[in-house]
């Protein structure tokens, strides 16, 4: 009887594989509409615990969670790294300065996850655009973004940070153009050095051929390889 009890339960906690929900009877309108761009159900905070991952609307912002785990972007917790003293030690911001300058430059991040890197190109004066496909990881962006205008030390940074939805390589095919940046950093493990940065088009990841195309299309990239055990974001 325990066994089928349990079975039964097992099954109930999986009715949703992905939800939205929200804290606040004031957030409901908000979290419809995320819930309704998202294809998503909109359900109380009752039924929660029937969803394996859970975009959960808080006075915090939006939360990405499965009970355990979440991912929620706070670009306060970077402050001391957009120092300027601290700024200009950035790997990345080394790497990307165009005859010592950054000031007036633009940049395409086309793996932007939650902007961290973006961020960092922001601060040192690049005007950037975020390429995210995922719409998951880019409501949250959006988010974290959104919430650093309100906060005097970030407002003018992510001011030059702009967020497009899509597929990078196809943003890429439709450049006009070409940025001064083409910036990646690719989701796979390093096993010696833990950064470095090519010039030019030559890639040492595996990618489709059109891919290279669209990249070979633009003067200048730069890529930065990190070993996300030793160095997560």
């Amino acid at each position: 009887m325990k066994r089928k009890q349990r079975i039964k339960e097992s099954i109930i906690a999986k009715k949703y594989k992905l939800a939205m929900c929200y804290e606040d009877i004031l957030q409901y309108e908000k979290a419809n509409r995320i819930a309704e761009k998202l294809y998503i159900p909109l359900i109380t905070k009752e039924e929660c615990a029937y969803a394996e991952l859970l975009l959960l609307l808080c006075k915090e912002g939006i939360v990405l969670t499965d009970g355990k785990l979440s991912l929620h972007g706070d670009y306060t917790k970077l402050l001391r790294r957009l120092k300027y003293h601290n700024l200009s030690q950035e790997a990345l911001i080394r790497a990307v300065r165009i005859k010592g300058r950054c000031q007036g430059l633009t940049a395409i991040d086309c793996t932007a996850g939650m902007g961290e890197d973006s961020l960092l190109l922001a601060a040192a004066g690049f005007s950037v655009t975020l390429c995210e496909h995922n719409p998951i990881i880019t409501l949250l962006l959006k988010d974290t973004i959104e919430r650093a205008k309100s906060i005097p030390e970030l407002a003018d940074i992510v001011s030059r940070m702009t967020v497009i939805e899509g597929n990078s390589e196809c943003i890429l095919s439709k450049l006009k153009v070409s940025p001064d940046i083409i910036f990646l950093d690719p989701m796979f493990p390093m096993k010696k050095k833990n950064c470095k940065f090519f010039k030019n088009w030559s890639l040492l990841v595996p990618m489709k051929k059109s891919y290279y195309k669209q990249l070979c299309k633009h003067d200048r990239l730069v890529l930065l390889l990190r070993d996300r055990q030793r160095d997560p974001i």
